[in-house]
């Protein structure tokens, strides 16, 4: 899995047929935290930049998929309570 920032600044995967990326770093985000993370599917009038090395793509894909395993986490801590 790649991905890729493009000219404005964003984070995501390529482009798709139509020009929709799915975006896990908005140009206008700051991703210090897990919890900056805010993913959006737009479409993209930018171009790549560049392709992300192989250490950033899994920094955020493992950032990623802990969120996903903490939503989970939650919804069964949830229904546990109800």
């Amino acid at each position: 899995m790649k991905l890729y920032q493009y000219d404005c600044g964003c984070i995501g995967f390529e482009k798709d047929d139509n020009g929709y990326a799915l975006i896990i770093s908005p140009c206008d985000n700051d991703i210090s935290d897990l919890e900056d993370y805010k993913m959006v599917y737009k479409k993209m009038i930018r171009e790549i930049r560049a392709k992300l090395n192989e250490d950033e793509t899994k920094r955020h894909l493992d950032n990623l998929r802990c969120l996903v395993q903490d939503g989970y986490a939650l919804r069964q801590i949830k229904s546990l309570l109800s």
